[in-house]
């Protein structure tokens, strides 16, 4: 049975042309409803897997992991494909609206009022991975990513759209203490009246430069597309990540099952140099350990020690435990 039919949509395997990520990554722009910034694209990246580690891997059955990245993000995490690709999984990492290769001149980075608009491209690369012969999916979704796929999975669980679920530290609260936590309920207000009005973010220059391989980290990546310092958020944006973060404050039902992950530690004194790279930085893992307590369903909750905000992006050592939870827990609910 096809899933996810999208009517008076044509697809053409001729729309791929090569990647900037090279190694047999390739990309399609998806185009989509205008928006109150005019024009708007989604660009879906994909490798497809074309060798198996494992011989008990079965062929015949076409796998895929869809990836949404975080804010201030894109998808680069090659490696991330290629062990994905090695256990039989065709890898498509999806970089959303005004975000990475998909922001156009006239577009604020980042930008969105409703976490739900990004629902359009999410649907449109599902149908794209069903046509292309796919028949499990499971969604995987990093810390913005992570709470746009949960808010996704919410709605459509019901749907024959998905099988399954990986939060990479998913972005369910701002890492603030109750002071500002009051001041972004007030920004969220505001936000509603006053979208356009621009802010500086709460996310510190420390965890790019913790990454970054030309700075204290070992990653290279597109600058301008993962700045440092992010770039100033509209309030409009406040709102929408806020509101999605309320919606989920609630219990409620996936269907489908849901790995958690996320560092095993925080760390809010950045002048502990030597605790950034073992640590997230970002967001605190405790909000994610409670927050995830509220999806009903089959929830496997994993904290990774030694583990950085973006899991696989943390030391190599720690990278192989969280391959190891990923693939055990694929494992474990037959998708390997």
């Amino acid at each position: 049975m096809q899933r996810c039919l999208i009517p008076d949509k044509e697809y053409d395997a001729l729309h791929y042309t090569e990647d900037i990520l090279g190694d047999n990554f390739q990309k399609r722009i998806l185009t989509l409803d205008d928006d109150y910034e005019g024009a708007v694209t989604a660009t879906l990246v994909r490798r497809i897997s074309d060798c198996y580690s494992d011989e008990n891997l079965d062929p015949s059955v076409q796998k895929a992991v869809l990836y949404v990245h975080g804010f201030n993000d894109y998808f680069f995490q090659k490696e991330a494909a290629f062990k994905f690709n090695e256990k039989g999984y065709n890898f498509y990492g999806l970089d959303l609206r005004k975000c990475g290769r998909s922001h156009q001149s006239h577009q604020k980075f980042n930008d969105i009022r409703d976490l739900r608009t990004y629902h359009e491209e999410i649907l449109e690369a599902l149908q794209i991975i069903y046509i292309e012969g796919n028949e499990d999916v499971i969604l995987a979704g990093h810390s913005m990513g992570g709470l746009v796929l949960t808010l996704f999975a919410k709605d459509y669980t019901d749907d024959d759209l998905f099988d399954g679920l990986i939060l990479n530290s998913p972005f369910f609260n701002f890492n603030t203490v109750l002071t500002k936590k009051t001041l972004i309920s007030a920004a969220s207000m505001a936000g509603r009246y006053f979208p356009n009005l621009e802010v500086n973010p709460v996310f510190s220059e420390e965890y790019g430069k913790s990454i970054y391989k030309d700075n204290r980290g070992e990653w290279d990546y597109n600058l301008e597309w993962k700045k440092h310092t992010p770039p100033k958020v509209r309030l409009g944006w406040v709102r929408a990540i806020y509101q999605g973060q309320k919606e989920i404050q609630e219990r409620f039902d996936i269907k489908q099952p849901v790995l958690i992950m996320c560092a095993g530690e925080s760390l809010i004194d950045l002048e502990q140099r030597d605790k950034i790279h073992h640590t997230d930085i970002v967001l605190d893992v405790h909000d994610i350990s409670v927050i995830s307590k509220n999806i009903r369903g089959d929830v496997d909750f994993v904290p990774i020690d030694g583990g950085i905000h973006d899991l696989v992006l943390s030391k190599e050592n720690v990278r192989k435990k969280v391959y190891s939870t990923m693939f055990g827990w694929l494992l474990k609910y037959d998708f390997l």
